[in-house]
Protein backbone atom coordinates (compact mmCIF):
# COMPACT_ATOMS: atom_id res chain seq x y z
CA UNK A 1 0.00 0.00 0.00
CA UNK A 2 1.53 3.23 -1.12
CA UNK A 3 1.38 6.21 1.15
CA UNK A 4 1.62 9.76 -0.10
CA UNK A 5 2.63 12.69 2.00
CA UNK A 6 1.18 16.03 1.12
CA UNK A 7 3.10 19.10 2.15
CA UNK A 8 1.19 22.16 3.07
CA UNK A 9 2.38 25.59 2.06
CA UNK A 10 3.58 26.16 5.64
CA UNK A 11 5.56 22.89 5.57
CA UNK A 12 7.27 23.91 2.35
CA UNK A 13 8.21 27.28 3.81
CA UNK A 14 9.65 25.64 6.92
CA UNK A 15 11.72 23.21 4.83
CA UNK A 16 12.97 26.05 2.64
CA UNK A 17 13.97 28.05 5.73
CA UNK A 18 15.88 25.04 7.09
CA UNK A 19 17.79 24.60 3.80
CA UNK A 20 18.61 28.30 3.67
CA UNK A 21 19.85 28.17 7.27
CA UNK A 22 22.05 25.13 6.54
CA UNK A 23 23.47 26.87 3.46
CA UNK A 24 24.15 29.99 5.54
CA UNK A 25 26.01 27.99 8.18
CA UNK A 26 28.19 26.32 5.55
CA UNK A 27 29.00 29.61 3.81
CA UNK A 28 29.14 31.96 6.79
CA UNK A 29 32.88 31.65 7.39
CA UNK A 30 33.62 32.18 3.69
CA UNK A 31 31.33 35.21 3.51
CA UNK A 32 32.54 36.90 6.70
CA UNK A 33 36.24 36.06 6.36
CA UNK A 34 36.85 36.34 2.62
CA UNK A 35 34.10 38.37 0.98
CA UNK A 36 33.43 41.06 3.57
CA UNK A 37 36.24 43.59 3.85
CA UNK A 38 36.25 45.42 7.18
CA UNK A 39 37.55 48.93 7.71
CA UNK A 40 41.31 48.90 8.19
CA UNK A 41 41.84 45.55 6.45
CA UNK A 42 44.19 45.38 3.46
CA UNK A 43 42.59 44.31 0.18
CA UNK A 44 44.17 41.65 -1.99
CA UNK A 45 45.20 43.14 -5.34
CA UNK A 46 45.83 41.64 -8.76
CA UNK A 47 49.42 42.63 -9.40
CA UNK A 48 51.50 41.02 -12.14
CA UNK A 49 54.70 40.47 -10.20
CA UNK A 50 56.46 39.18 -13.32
CA UNK A 51 56.30 42.70 -14.78
CA UNK A 52 58.79 43.94 -12.19
CA UNK A 53 61.80 45.34 -14.04
CA UNK A 54 64.22 45.51 -11.12
CA UNK A 55 64.71 44.81 -7.43
CA UNK A 56 66.42 48.08 -6.55
CA UNK A 57 64.28 48.78 -3.49
CA UNK A 58 65.57 50.10 -0.19
CA UNK A 59 63.17 48.83 2.45
CA UNK A 60 62.76 47.53 5.95
CA UNK A 61 60.05 45.49 7.66
CA UNK A 62 59.94 46.97 11.17
CA UNK A 63 57.27 44.78 12.68
CA UNK A 64 55.09 41.72 12.04
CA UNK A 65 52.47 40.95 14.69
CA UNK A 66 49.12 39.23 14.89
CA UNK A 67 46.17 41.55 15.46
CA UNK A 68 42.39 41.55 15.30
CA UNK A 69 40.11 43.88 13.37
CA UNK A 70 36.53 43.35 14.50
CA UNK A 71 35.97 39.59 14.03
CA UNK A 72 38.96 39.01 11.74
CA UNK A 73 42.32 37.60 12.82
CA UNK A 74 44.98 39.51 10.90
CA UNK A 75 48.71 39.72 10.28
CA UNK A 76 49.90 43.29 10.70
CA UNK A 77 53.02 44.21 8.72
CA UNK A 78 54.69 47.62 9.11
CA UNK A 79 57.78 49.17 7.60
CA UNK A 80 59.04 51.54 4.93
CA UNK A 81 60.43 51.33 1.41
CA UNK A 82 61.27 53.22 -1.78
CA UNK A 83 62.86 52.71 -5.19
CA UNK A 84 66.45 53.86 -5.12
CA UNK A 85 67.14 57.12 -7.00
CA UNK A 86 63.68 57.22 -8.62
CA UNK A 87 60.57 59.39 -8.27
CA UNK A 88 58.80 58.12 -5.16
CA UNK A 89 56.09 60.77 -4.97
CA UNK A 90 53.37 59.12 -7.05
CA UNK A 91 53.84 55.47 -6.20
CA UNK A 92 51.67 52.48 -5.40
CA UNK A 93 53.11 50.16 -2.79
CA UNK A 94 52.05 46.59 -2.04
CA UNK A 95 53.11 44.04 0.55
CA UNK A 96 53.82 40.70 -1.15
CA UNK A 97 53.70 37.26 0.45
CA UNK A 98 55.28 34.57 -1.73
CA UNK A 99 55.58 30.82 -1.17
CA UNK A 100 56.52 27.98 -3.51
CA UNK A 101 52.87 27.56 -4.50
CA UNK A 102 51.15 30.91 -3.95
CA UNK A 103 51.73 34.64 -4.13
CA UNK A 104 49.59 37.43 -2.70
CA UNK A 105 49.80 41.21 -3.04
CA UNK A 106 47.98 43.55 -0.65
CA UNK A 107 47.47 47.29 -0.66
CA UNK A 108 48.88 49.32 2.21
CA UNK A 109 48.19 52.48 4.17
CA UNK A 110 50.89 55.09 3.53
CA UNK A 111 52.59 56.61 6.54
CA UNK A 112 54.95 59.52 6.97
CA UNK A 113 58.50 58.60 7.95
CA UNK A 114 60.56 61.80 8.23
CA UNK A 115 63.20 59.82 10.13
CA UNK A 116 63.80 57.66 7.07
CA UNK A 117 63.89 60.67 4.76
CA UNK A 118 66.54 62.31 6.94
CA UNK A 119 68.62 59.13 6.83
CA UNK A 120 68.41 58.94 3.01
CA UNK A 121 68.24 62.66 2.26
CA UNK A 122 70.61 62.41 -0.70
CA UNK A 123 68.43 59.93 -2.64
CA UNK A 124 64.89 60.37 -1.27
CA UNK A 125 62.47 63.15 -2.16
CA UNK A 126 59.45 62.60 0.10
CA UNK A 127 58.30 61.56 3.58
CA UNK A 128 55.35 59.25 2.86
CA UNK A 129 57.35 56.09 2.30
CA UNK A 130 56.13 54.24 5.38
CA UNK A 131 53.50 51.51 5.02
CA UNK A 132 51.15 49.42 7.10
CA UNK A 133 49.12 46.38 6.06
CA UNK A 134 46.58 44.31 8.00
CA UNK A 135 46.06 41.01 6.18
CA UNK A 136 43.31 38.55 7.05
CA UNK A 137 44.85 35.20 7.98
CA UNK A 138 42.01 33.29 6.34
CA UNK A 139 42.90 34.61 2.88
CA UNK A 140 46.33 32.99 3.01
CA UNK A 141 46.82 29.29 2.41
CA UNK A 142 49.16 27.25 4.59
CA UNK A 143 52.78 27.61 3.53
CA UNK A 144 56.09 29.35 4.09
CA UNK A 145 56.25 32.90 2.79
CA UNK A 146 58.88 35.44 1.84
CA UNK A 147 57.74 38.92 2.85
CA UNK A 148 58.49 41.43 0.11
CA UNK A 149 57.59 44.82 -1.32
CA UNK A 150 56.31 45.74 -4.79
CA UNK A 151 56.47 49.42 -5.79
CA UNK A 152 55.03 50.92 -8.99
CA UNK A 153 55.72 54.57 -9.82
CA UNK A 154 54.32 54.42 -13.34
CA UNK A 155 57.67 54.19 -15.08
CA UNK A 156 59.37 51.65 -12.86
CA UNK A 157 58.04 48.50 -11.25
CA UNK A 158 60.29 47.05 -8.57
CA UNK A 159 59.97 43.90 -6.48
CA UNK A 160 62.30 42.87 -3.66
CA UNK A 161 62.38 40.33 -0.84
CA UNK A 162 64.40 40.32 2.35
CA UNK A 163 65.60 36.78 3.10
CA UNK A 164 65.80 37.63 6.80
CA UNK A 165 62.02 38.17 6.98
CA UNK A 166 59.85 35.09 6.74
CA UNK A 167 56.58 33.73 8.07
CA UNK A 168 54.96 30.31 8.09
CA UNK A 169 51.21 29.70 8.19
CA UNK A 170 50.27 26.32 9.62
CA UNK A 171 46.58 25.71 10.31
CA UNK A 172 45.49 28.79 12.28
CA UNK A 173 48.98 29.59 13.56
CA UNK A 174 51.44 32.14 12.23
CA UNK A 175 55.12 31.52 12.98
CA UNK A 176 57.59 34.34 12.35
CA UNK A 177 60.21 31.98 10.98
CA UNK A 178 60.93 29.47 8.22
CA UNK A 179 59.59 26.20 9.64
CA UNK A 180 61.62 23.42 8.05
CA UNK A 181 59.93 20.40 6.48
CA UNK A 182 61.16 16.82 6.49
CA UNK A 183 62.31 15.80 2.99
CA UNK A 184 62.39 12.32 1.50
CA UNK A 185 65.85 12.23 -0.06
CA UNK A 186 68.16 9.29 -0.64
CA UNK A 187 71.52 10.40 0.76
CA UNK A 188 74.81 9.55 -0.95
CA UNK A 189 77.83 8.24 0.89
CA UNK A 190 79.70 10.97 2.75
CA UNK A 191 82.08 12.58 0.25
CA UNK A 192 83.30 15.67 2.19
CA UNK A 193 83.39 18.32 -0.52
CA UNK A 194 81.64 20.99 1.56
CA UNK A 195 83.05 24.15 3.13
CA UNK A 196 80.73 25.25 5.93
CA UNK A 197 80.20 26.83 9.34
CA UNK A 198 77.39 26.46 11.86
CA UNK A 199 77.05 29.92 13.40
CA UNK A 200 74.14 29.29 15.77
CA UNK A 201 72.35 26.30 17.25
CA UNK A 202 69.67 27.06 19.83
CA UNK A 203 66.20 26.02 20.96
CA UNK A 204 63.44 28.60 20.62
CA UNK A 205 59.77 28.50 21.58
CA UNK A 206 56.88 30.03 19.68
CA UNK A 207 53.15 29.40 20.06
CA UNK A 208 53.87 26.54 22.45
CA UNK A 209 56.05 24.69 19.92
CA UNK A 210 59.78 24.17 20.38
CA UNK A 211 62.12 24.55 17.42
CA UNK A 212 65.82 23.91 17.06
CA UNK A 213 67.14 26.91 15.16
CA UNK A 214 70.28 26.33 13.11
CA UNK A 215 71.95 29.15 11.17
CA UNK A 216 75.11 28.91 9.11
CA UNK A 217 76.53 28.75 5.62
CA UNK A 218 77.78 26.07 3.27
CA UNK A 219 78.82 25.45 -0.32
CA UNK A 220 80.55 22.66 -2.22
CA UNK A 221 84.18 23.26 -3.12
CA UNK A 222 83.98 21.80 -6.61
CA UNK A 223 81.59 24.07 -8.50
CA UNK A 224 78.79 25.91 -6.77
CA UNK A 225 75.84 27.17 -8.79
CA UNK A 226 72.91 29.57 -8.51
CA UNK A 227 70.43 26.73 -8.00
CA UNK A 228 72.42 25.11 -5.20
CA UNK A 229 70.31 23.99 -2.24
CA UNK A 230 71.50 23.08 1.25
CA UNK A 231 69.73 20.68 3.61
CA UNK A 232 70.38 19.77 7.23
CA UNK A 233 70.75 16.11 8.17
CA UNK A 234 70.14 14.74 11.67
CA UNK A 235 71.54 11.22 12.02
CA UNK A 236 71.35 8.86 15.01
CA UNK A 237 71.98 5.14 15.36
CA UNK A 238 68.31 4.49 14.60
CA UNK A 239 66.93 7.35 12.52
CA UNK A 240 67.96 9.89 9.91
CA UNK A 241 66.01 13.07 9.19
CA UNK A 242 66.61 15.54 6.35
CA UNK A 243 65.24 19.10 6.62
CA UNK A 244 65.09 21.87 4.04
CA UNK A 245 66.52 25.30 4.82
CA UNK A 246 65.94 28.90 3.83
CA UNK A 247 68.77 30.27 1.62
CA UNK A 248 70.27 33.55 2.82
CA UNK A 249 72.70 36.05 1.37
CA UNK A 250 76.06 36.14 3.12
CA UNK A 251 78.24 38.86 1.56
CA UNK A 252 80.90 38.19 4.21
CA UNK A 253 81.22 34.59 3.03
CA UNK A 254 81.13 35.61 -0.64
CA UNK A 255 84.01 38.02 -0.03
CA UNK A 256 86.09 35.60 2.03
CA UNK A 257 85.67 32.76 -0.48
CA UNK A 258 85.52 34.71 -3.74
CA UNK A 259 87.68 32.13 -5.51
CA UNK A 260 85.27 29.32 -4.64
CA UNK A 261 81.80 30.75 -4.94
CA UNK A 262 81.50 30.99 -8.71
CA UNK A 263 77.83 31.95 -9.24
CA UNK A 264 76.49 31.13 -5.79
CA UNK A 265 74.29 34.00 -4.59
CA UNK A 266 73.07 32.72 -1.21
CA UNK A 267 75.54 30.48 0.62
CA UNK A 268 73.83 31.14 3.97
CA UNK A 269 71.02 29.05 5.38
CA UNK A 270 68.57 29.12 8.27
CA UNK A 271 66.30 26.40 9.59
CA UNK A 272 63.78 26.06 12.39
CA UNK A 273 63.32 22.34 12.98
CA UNK A 274 60.19 21.31 14.93
CA UNK A 275 61.21 19.00 17.76
CA UNK A 276 57.78 17.42 17.79
CA UNK A 277 57.85 14.33 15.63
CA UNK A 278 61.56 13.60 16.07
CA UNK A 279 62.42 10.55 18.13
CA UNK A 280 64.41 11.23 21.29
CA UNK A 281 68.12 10.58 21.01
CA UNK A 282 71.49 12.04 20.07
CA UNK A 283 71.87 13.15 16.48
CA UNK A 284 74.95 14.16 14.53
CA UNK A 285 74.38 17.22 12.35
CA UNK A 286 75.23 16.86 8.69
CA UNK A 287 74.99 19.10 5.64
CA UNK A 288 73.69 17.83 2.32
CA UNK A 289 73.97 19.92 -0.87
CA UNK A 290 72.43 19.47 -4.30
CA UNK A 291 74.13 21.42 -7.09
CA UNK A 292 74.19 21.06 -10.88
CA UNK A 293 72.86 17.52 -10.73
CA UNK A 294 75.52 16.46 -8.21
CA UNK A 295 75.11 15.83 -4.48
CA UNK A 296 77.48 16.28 -1.55
CA UNK A 297 77.27 15.15 2.07
CA UNK A 298 79.44 15.94 5.07
CA UNK A 299 78.87 15.36 8.78
CA UNK A 300 80.04 18.11 11.11
CA UNK A 301 80.83 16.13 14.26
CA UNK A 302 78.46 18.35 16.24
CA UNK A 303 75.70 16.59 18.15
CA UNK A 304 72.15 17.62 18.88
CA UNK A 305 70.15 16.09 21.73
CA UNK A 306 66.40 15.72 21.19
Amino acid sequence: MKMSIKLTKANKIHIAVIFVFIAYLSLANFIFDKLLLVEGESKQQKVELKKATNDDIVYCVDNIVESQIKWKDCIQIEGWGFIREKDNVNTKTYVVLRSEDNAYAFDVVSRYRPDVRRQFASILNQDAIGFGASISKNIIKDGRYDVGLYIDNGDDKALAFNDAVYLTKKDDNIFLRFVSNVKNIKLPEENKHIIYALDKIQDVSEKGEIFTEIVGWAFNDIQSSEDERAYLVLKSDKKTYIFDTMPQKRPDVATAYANYLFKLDKPGFAASIPKEGIENGKYEIGIYIESNGSSYLEYTGQELAI
